[in-house]
Order: C-alpha cells, then structure tokens, then sequence
C-alpha cells in the first residue's frame, strides 16, 4: 500500500465538513481529507476505505469501482 500527500481545496472543508474522500480512478488511489489538515493523505492499492470520524464504522469497498475502470 502506497501513501502520500496532496494538496486539493474539498468543498465544505470551511463549512465542517470533517472528512473527505476523493477517488482517482486514472491513479488507482483514494485522497483522505481530515478537518484540520491542508494535504490529502494518499493510499493507493486498498479495497476499503476506512470509515473514521463522523462514519467511523463505514467503509465502503472499492472493488466495484475500480473494476469497472
């Protein structure tokens, strides 16, 4: 599992909104915006996002999406 970071504005951020996810299908990675935080952490290589925060508990699996890339 890869991970880095990148620097992406999320809707929302200013209004509370606590977390975030943006899927890149073209990278086969998902970006995790936190509150607080001004990069996205990057995973790359995962089947389930992790649920935290406000949907800790969810983690909705990835497999469909990324095969229907």
């Amino acid at each position: 599992m890869a991970t880095a970071r990148r620097n992406y504005s999320i809707p929302g951020q200013r209004a509370g909104v606590e977390l975030a996810w943006l899927i890149h299908g073209d990278e086969g990675a998902v970006y995790i915006y936190r509150t607080g935080q001004t990069e996205g952490e990057m995973r790359a290589g995962i089947l389930k996002l992790p649920g935290e925060g406000p949907v800790a508990g969810f983690g909705p699996d990835l497999t469909d999406i990324w095969a229907g890339l």
